[in-house]
């Protein structure tokens, strides 16, 4: 466990207002467009969940690849938060209960994005619940940070860099995509 102490610089993070797991429609019966059909990474990425964090400032940050199950488990937490009803809660614990019960999660930050795997990674700021003073912080699976941090409503951060680098990426994407529009139309 690679475990830090940093100190958090709020500027470089927006703050997460809200959070909505988005999941796949089951495709058609009509053919994949063939860019895609032939790329099974491809493939595999519009099947799975994405999560959507609405940020201060009206902005809005979009993370692929969620694990089914975990995105499942945090559409459940959030009914229960709006529902506030306890009485229909599975009495078991899951992973992330079970985390929540041991340490107390100071803020998670979903703060860099590894190249050489192509995946985001989030910290997790936390005290031992058995009295420590110093907030210790580990790298973890983003989703699954997320879903301890709002199962004790602990707060969420996005580093305002991965948005400015999905911004650049987004128009890089939307360049290609009208290059590919165009060779349609001539």
């Amino acid at each position: 466990m690679a475990e830090k102490t940093k100190k958090f610089n709020r500027s470089d993070y927006y703050k997460v207002e809200g959070v909505k797991p988005l999941f796949p429609l089951p495709f058609t019966t009509e053919p994949l467009p063939p860019g895609i059909a032939n790329n099974p990474a491809a493939v595999a990425a519009l099947s799975q969940p994405i999560l959507e964090f609405k940020l201060e400032g009206d902005k809005t940050f979009r993370m692929s690849g969620i694990p089914t199950h975990v995105a499942v488990e945090i559409q459940q937490v959030l009914k229960e938060q709006e529902e506030e009803e306890e009485q229909s809660r599975d009495p078991r614990f899951s992973l992330s209960s079970l985390i929540r019960e041991v340490i107390d999660i100071k803020r998670v930050k979903i703060s860099e994005v590894l190249p050489e795997l192509g995946v985001y990674l989030a910290e997790i700021d936390f005290k031992s619940r058995e009295g420590a003073e110093t907030i210790r912080s580990i790298d973890m699976i983003p989703s699954h940070a997320l879903l301890a941090a709002l199962r004790g409503s602990s707060s969420i951060y996005v580093a305002k860099k991965l948005l400015k680098r999905s911004t650049y990426q987004q128009r890089e994407k939307e360049e290609e995509r009208r290059k590919e529009e165009d060779w349609y139309y001539v």
